[in-house]
């Protein structure tokens, strides 16, 4: 039979009953006395080694030349540029037709106004996700946050280059919490993002969540508009973009107006060199005060002509 658990340690030793009673009478006095000795000593606590944020972690594997910065810059060029060069492709005539070819090629590239609201609209959809994981991490980010607070007291401004040249790899570009880093970098200069209580978390996370489609769209009328006739028919189509178009720029501009006059009335500001908080919260949330007002003009424009050609090519 087996020995019952011993009380000291809660561990089942696996021997003989008749073996554990001579090894208890048998027991070394000097192992014993080692045992009371140890046991007698006060216990030193451990020091607990504080987590690190993941910003100020090295990336295994990064890929050379990639980071948080360079890669919002592909985005934009894979997703704004690259997109117009295909469609004008092909849409050229074929060999023979000098003439109709330039005239393609011209009327599938937008003009100035075109490319602004499409740039705008993939930056926006990239941070979107960021917003999404927003949502998802707000206690990671917290954590995070706190974490940078004490590592960056009285220079903040080096989390944020810390954080846009961070390394990617394959792996960590697909991290949604390693972009999430935004929002703990970011709450440096305004904690209510690490506050899921306040109106900056809800209003970003909703944009989140709302804007990617209506951007969608709208890439594919300034990108492709006659086949968006095509597939919407075109008595829907300037309808649909119009409509879609002014209630997501006005949206987007709303929320900024607010989340701006929150940011001063809070007196968030204060304390902060005036260069960071033009920098990092003027300018940063300046993108999503111009734009719209460009959506929301072409928006109007559209619904006033019912047609969602010219005014991405005049």
């Amino acid at each position: 039979s087996l020995c019952p658990t011993s009380p000291a340690s809660g561990t089942a030793f696996n021997i003989p009953t008749a073996e554990y009673e001579m090894a208890a009478v048998t027991k070394r006095p000097a192992a014993s006395a080692a045992a009371s000795a140890q046991s007698a000593q006060p216990k030193q606590s451990q020091p607990q080694q504080k987590q690190q944020p993941l910003s100020s972690v090295a990336t295994e594997g990064a890929i050379p030349g990639l980071n948080i910065a360079t890669g919002f810059a592909i985005w934009l060029l894979i997703t704004s540029v690259v997109p117009v060069v295909l469609s004008s492709a092909l849409l050229s005539s074929p060999d023979g037709q000098a003439d109709a070819q330039a005239d393609a090629q011209a009327a599938s590239i937008p003009n100035a106004l075109g490319f602004a609201l499409l740039f705008f609209n993939n930056l926006n959809i990239l941070i979107a996700f960021c917003e999404i994981a927003l949502g998802i991490h707000i206690r990671w980010i917290q954590q995070d946050y706190r974490n940078l607070k004490e590592m960056y007291r009285g220079v903040e401004y080096k989390a944020a280059f810390a954080y846009l040249t961070m390394p990617l790899s394959i792996t960590t570009l697909f991290d949604s919490k390693r972009w999430a880093i935004m929002w703990s970098t970011y709450s440096l200069w305004d904690p209510s993002y690490q506050n899921q209580e306040s109106f900056g978390f809800f209003v970003d996370v909703g944009n989140g969540w709302s804007t990617i489609l209506p951007c969608l769209l709208w890439n594919a009328a300034i990108i492709v508009p006659h086949q968006l006739n095509s597939i919407l028919g075109q008595q829907h189509a300037w309808l649909a973009v119009g409509v879609i178009g002014c209630c997501s720029y006005w949206q987007v501009l709303y929320g900024t107006i607010i989340y701006l006059l929150s940011f001063i009335f809070n007196a968030r500001h204060k304390g902060k060199p005036l260069a960071e908080v033009l920098g990092f919260v003027g300018f940063a949330n300046g993108i999503w005060f111009v734009f719209p007002i460009f959506g929301i003009y072409a928006a109007v424009i559209i619904l006033r002509d019912q047609d969602i050609v010219d005014v991405f090519r005049r």
